[in-house]
């Protein structure tokens, strides 16, 4: 029945024109595979680049801070040689005993100046002694205190000397600015460090300070940048102190501002605020990172614009989503003109089919320039010929099959006419008290009707191995207990479905053949049960055996590689090993072993097919 209602849901199942097929083919396999590589490759792109530049900024950041370092470590160097010069040292601790201070701080000053074209970018050299004296050399304007950079600074000179004698070694601090005759601003960066007494550590001197002009930093961290107003630089790099004011800037209108964010978790956001507050950069894809140097206490600030790279990709994905759509549009018109001239040919050659009156298919004379569709309309009318020689052939066959048929019905009173005539035997046995003659002619009765009746239709392993057992007895009796057997079934297989007679032959083989020439002691075993992918039949004698030539030969035969002399003489077998290709096809096998004086034995090898599968297949 579910056979039956699939095979009608196929017929009423509505059909879809090949063309539409292949529409939805092109537009499945090209168009959507297409954009769905062009989306992912876009977002991969975006996100390859975006990594690519962050490793670049990761590296110009650490390269910055490279770079401060060495800056600093020059002006620490130059600072060291001036906080360990014993005269230096020597002229603060008397200025300190206030012996003779105004000729020793005019001497200091002057070791000052010459002291300050050590390295260049140095603005000033300035000293606080422990009594509280300051003392200053500008590099342009000379030791002129009142126009010292200590007059503009935020910081109080008490608090720069305290904190520097805190640290207890080079303190940084905040830039500040001073001019020089021209009124030109400078943006400095102080580096302060104790005087160091190694014959008296314990009593200070005082302080000396470095004051750098920060287009030193600023070169370092931007090279060759010039931020103007609405200019296209993508990146910059700044410094901020500690208290996040801004040591160095590509504009210097910038230097000394406070970003005004405390939080180091907001950093990035509040430059980010400030950037644009301020006009730096436009608003886009501003990316900014941030690196806390250790040593100074400082923050490098790495400044990306990634706006015009973003552009370049979205640009070179529009150009190539603009190109693949034309490319689509060509080639959709140009399969739908193919498919047209394609699609006429084909209807022509349904529409010029026809079913004759005499039930013959006949084929109109087409031809189409299209070399494909027309070797179709040839062989098409090779294959309609060829079906026209079968329709004769199958109502000739059909009629031969109905006569067999009526031959069968009249055969049927044979097998009734026997049944009779052997059941009359019995009971005249039974009436003239030879009880043994009535058992085999019972038998003989049985096995009959099991084998003439239904040959076709499988049973249960059950039940042919209790026909196999009649057969053994009659053949015992037969033979007067010549032989013995032993047959054993596993349980999990007795109700597997099995073909009637398969066993039979090879059991009459056994006793025919095997035990011919022999003595006494005869033994066939039967065994089936289960195997992985199937059933195992096992038949096995202790007789003669089989000889290597001959054992060949029926190895051979059951192959399939059989020659006709083999058939003749093994006809029983050939016909099982037929059956078995019949029924089960390649999934049944057939082995043999045998030995000379030892016994053969046949294996069988059959899927497992249990009594459902036989009702759907019925069904």
């Amino acid at each position: 029945m579910v056979g039956l209602y699939r095979w009608k849901y196929l017929r009423q199942k509505p059909s879809i024109s090949l063309k539409y097929i292949l529409l939805y083919a092109f537009l499945l396999l090209f168009i959507l595979p297409v954009i769905f590589i062009n989306v992912v490759s876009y977002y991969n792109n975006i996100h390859m680049v975006k990594n690519t530049m962050q490793k670049t900024v990761n590296q110009n950041l650490m390269q910055t801070q490279k770079n401060l370092h060495v800056i600093l470590s020059s002006y620490e160097y130059m600072l060291y040689q001036i906080y360990t010069d014993p005269k230096m040292i020597d002229l603060v601790g008397r200025i300190n005993e206030n012996e003779d201070a105004g000729q020793n701080s005019l001497v200091l000053t002057q070791m000052l100046g010459n002291a300050i074209y050590g390295q260049s970018y140095v603005r000033a050299i300035s000293v606080i002694t422990d009594s509280g004296r300051f003392l200053y050399y500008d590099r342009l304007k000379g030791s002129r205190l009142q126009d010292s950079w200590i007059q503009d600074s935020t910081i109080a000179m008490s608090n720069i000397y305290k904190q520097t004698m805190q640290s207890k070694q080079s303190y940084i601090f905040s830039t500040q600015s001073g001019k020089d005759f021209s009124g030109q601003i400078y943006y400095y960066c102080h580096i302060a460090h104790p005087f160091v007494d190694y014959k008296d550590y314990r009593h200070p001197k005082g302080i000396v300070i470095l004051s750098i002009d920060v287009d030193v930093l600023n070169k370092n961290s931007n090279a060759n940048i010039t931020l103007e107003p609405g200019s296209d630089n993508q990146s910059f790099c700044f410094l901020l102190d500690q208290n996040n004011n801004i040591i160095s800037f590509p504009r210097s209108e910038f230097i000394g501002k406070n970003i005004l964010s405390t939080n180091n978790e907001d950093i990035r956001d509040a430059c980010r605020d400030f950037i644009l507050r301020n006009g730096i950069m436009r608003d886009g894809d501003i990316d900014i990172q941030t690196l806390n140097d250790g040593a100074s206490g400082w923050k490098v600030v790495q400044v990306s614009d990634n706006a015009p790279v973003m552009r370049y990709i979205h640009e070179q994905y529009q150009i190539t989503a603009i190109t693949i759509i034309c490319v689509t549009i060509l080639l959709g018109l140009l399969i739908f003109f193919l498919n047209k001239k394609i699609f006429n040919s084909l209807n022509d050659l349904i529409c010029n089919m026809k079913l004759s009156k005499n039930d013959k298919f006949v084929l109109n004379d087409h031809r189409t320039f299209i070399k494909e569709i027309d070797m179709i309309y040839q062989n098409f009318a090779q294959m309609l010929r060829y079906i026209n020689m079968l329709i004769v052939r199958i109502k000739h066959i059909m009629q031969q099959q109905r006569n067999s048929e009526i031959k069968s019905l009249e055969a049927q009173i044979n097998p009734h006419f026997l049944y009779n005539s052997l059941d009359m035997i019995n009971w005249m046995a039974i009436d003239a008290g030879e009880y043994q003659i009535s058992d085999a002619v019972h038998s003989l009765a049985q096995i009959l009707r099991y084998s003439i009746t239904t040959i076709n239709i499988p049973v249960t392993i059950g039940e042919e191995t209790a026909w196999v057992e009649r057969y053994l007895h009659l053949q015992q009796m037969r033979l007067k207990g010549d032989f013995c057997y032993e047959v054993k079934v596993a349980s999990a297989v007795r109700e597997c479905m099995i073909y009637k007679m398969i066993m039979q032959p090879f059991i009459e083989n056994a006793i025919l053949h095997g035990f011919r020439d022999t003595t006494e002691g005869h033994m066939i075993w039967i065994g089936i049960f289960r195997m992985d992918e199937g059933v195992g039949i096992s038949i096995r004698d202790n007789g003669r055996g089989i000889s290597p030539g001959p054992l060949q030969k029926i190895r051979n035969m059951l192959s399939g590689g059989q020659g006709q002399e083999n058939v003749d003489r093994h006809i029983g077998l050939y016909n099982v090993c037929t059956r078995l290709q019949l029924y089960y096809g390649s999934t049944a096998h057939i082995t043999v072993q045998s030995k000379t004086g030892q016994g053969t034995e046949f294996l069988l090898q059959i899927p497992f097919v249990g009594r459902e599968q036989i009702e759907n297949c019925g069904g």
